[in-house]
Order: structure tokens, then C-alpha cells, then sequence
């Protein structure tokens, strides 16, 4: 089995392909690394170098030895760090479970930025709403964050506390329509109920918690009495849909700003006081990771209280 400092000499030829400069890396004699380089391809039983008249040069063996004595010397160094360091500092991952949001690129990039480990994974769970409480109930999300509606907080309240989460709400506003450029009522400063009737209800899978939103009252309309729907479970395909089809998506203001780039109105409907809540649920009595909490920081900073004013139609 080759020893440590074979390898770091492997490497070393590798990047300079030179016997005089990898001693001099090593600090140590050039009669030195050849012998050791003689050793290893012994032991080897495969010739590793080629010398030419400039130096030294991989053969296709050799590539295929250092790639992997590179690697074997990055995974001691990080060994190396765990003594003196606290294993958050050196690997993380953080899971959150989202529903019913588009969240804010530049959180995302905020949070990548004040990440301090070295290896970081980032999960993040587009789900139906039963799927995101379930996620960290069960303790494979440690974040939850979801758009819900006035109809459905008096039941989520029960649930997140039979699942033994706690809820805090963030912001709450009215609730808003999507619509893209296909849209015959795109250009209208203003929208009402028959607006929408005869166009696609874009939405995603309904489940045992968000099937509520089926009776919203909408004027004297309620959503389930919408003719025409289409059922998604692909986040990233929404926007795709309200662009180019006269799909609409009942939303919420807290996105108006990521779909506004993809040509995408946010318009309140009139004469609609319905309320929707910006909410987050995690376990109780659990001490979140470094992670979670730098992520939640970021969550209150862009969030709690957003005072984003959206005139009628953006």
C-alpha cells in the first residue's frame, strides 16, 4: 500500500512535470523522488512516467493513479481538519419543504454566500401541503414554508399541532391572480370573477389539507365551479404555462416580483377581501442547525412583514 508522502510526490510530478521542481515543492532531493518514483511503479507493477527532454510525462496509467492520489490527499486534509474543527464548520445540509411560493433567487444566493462549510447541500422539497408537514414532522425537512389561505389556517393551526410543529406567520395580504400576456384580460388595469370564468384554472394538486381552497367564494363563484382546470406538480412549469396559455394561477403578492420577469401580472381581484398567510412550521423543542437558522434569518429578513405595495395590475 503506498504511503502518504508517495502520493503527495505522485501528485507533485503530476503538476509540474519536473523531478527538480517537485523536490524543490517537497523540500526535498531530486536523487530522492527518483528513487521513490522508481519504488512506487515497482510496487505498481505499471509504468506511471514517461521521461522526456523537458521532464517528465504522464502515461495513461499515470493519470488514472494521481487522479486518484489527489483525491486520497484532499479526503486526508479534510480528515485532518476534523481535529480541530466542529464538524458543522466542514459539512452541512439543510432540507426545507415549500408550498404553494416561489422563493426569492437572491435568498437562495445570500444563503450560498454566508455559508461557512466547506461542503454544503441544499434540499429543497417543492410539495403538496400535507407532503411539506409531513417532511418536517418527520424530521426530513428541519424548515417549512407555505401560502395559505384564511380558510385553511383554523385546521392547519390543529394539525400542526397534532403533528407537534409550531406555525408562525410571517405576512399576510390579500389574495392575488397570475396571469400571463396570453391572457384576454392581460391588459386590464383592474380584474373581476368573470375575467377568469371562461379561461384555465392553473393550480397545484389539491390534497386532504388544501382541498379548502375548492370552496373559496369568489364573488358569488366558488374555485371548484371553474369549468376548465389544469393540475400541476412541477413548480418550474407554472410560469411556462402562465406565459403561454390563458391559464390563470390564484396566488399571492409575495412572488409578484420573480414572476413579473417572466412577463407575469399580479392583479387583485375586485371586490375580493379573501387573505392569504405567508407561514412557517417547524418542530417544537428543536434546536435547528447553523444552517437552518441562517436560512430562517434570511426567510424574516425578505419576508416578515413585507410591505411590497402592488398597484392594481403589475
Amino acid at each position: 500500500m503506498l504511503k502518504t508522502s508517495q502520493l503527495e510526490i505522485l501528485v507533485a510530478l503530476s503538476e509540474t512535470g519536473s523531478i527538480n521542481k517537485a523536490a524543490e515543492i517537497l523540500y526535498t532531493s531530486q536523487p530522492h523522488i527518483s528513487r521513490c518514483l522508481k519504488q512506487i511503479e515497482e510496487e505498481m507493477g505499471k509504468k506511471l512516467f514517461t521521461r522526456t527532454n523537458t521532464g517528465v510525462q504522464l502515461t495513461r496509467e499515470g493519470k488514472y493513479v494521481c487522479a486518484h492520489a489527489r483525491s486520497i490527499l484532499a479526503q486526508l486534509r479534510v480528515l485532518e481538519q476534523v481535529k480541530s474543527s466542529e464538524i458543522d464548520k466542514l459539512e452541512a445540509t439543510l432540507s426545507i419543504a415549500v408550498y404553494a411560493l416561489f422563493i426569492k433567487e437572491k435568498l437562495f444566493l445570500d444563503f450560498k454566500n454566508s455559508c461557512v462549510s466547506t461542503s454544503t447541500t441544499l434540499n429543497v422539497y417543492e410539495n403538496t401541503l400535507e407532503n411539506a408537514l409531513n417532511a418536517v414532522s418527520h424530521g426530513v425537512c428541519e424548515l417549512g414554508i407555505a401560502v395559505i389561505i384564511d380558510a385553511e389556517m383554523p385546521s392547519l393551526r390543529s394539525i400542526v399541532n397534532t403533528k407537534g410543529l409550531q406555525l408562525e406567520v410571517l405576512s399576510s395580504d390579500y389574495l392575488y391572480v397570475h396571469i400571463g400576456p396570453q391572457h384576454n384580460a392581460y391588459k386590464k388595469e383592474s380584474l373581476s370573477i368573470e375575467d377568469l370564468t371562461q379561461s384555465t384554472y392553473l393550480h397545484l394538486p389539491f390534497d386532504k389539507y388544501s382541498a379548502t381552497r375548492l370552496g373559496i367564494q369568489l364573488e358569488s363563484f366558488k374555485v371548484k365551479d371553474f369549468h376548465n382546470t389544469f393540475t400541476v406538480n412541477n413548480y418550474h412549469l407554472i410560469p411556462y404555462f402562465l406565459q403561454f396559455t390563458d391559464s390563470f394561477l390564484l396566488g399571492n403578492k409575495w412572488q409578484w416580483d420573480f414572476l413579473s420577469t417572466k412577463e407575469i401580472k399580479t392583479v387583485r381581484i375586485d371586490n375580493c377581501d379573501l387573505k392569504t398567510h405567508l407561514v412557517l412550521f417547524t418542530k417544537k423543542r428543536l434546536t435547528l442547525s447553523a444552517e437552518a437558522e441562517k436560512f430562517l434569518h434570511l426567510l424574516q429578513l425578505y419576508y416578515r412583514d413585507y410591505n411590497t405595495t402592488l398597484n392594481k395590475a403589475q
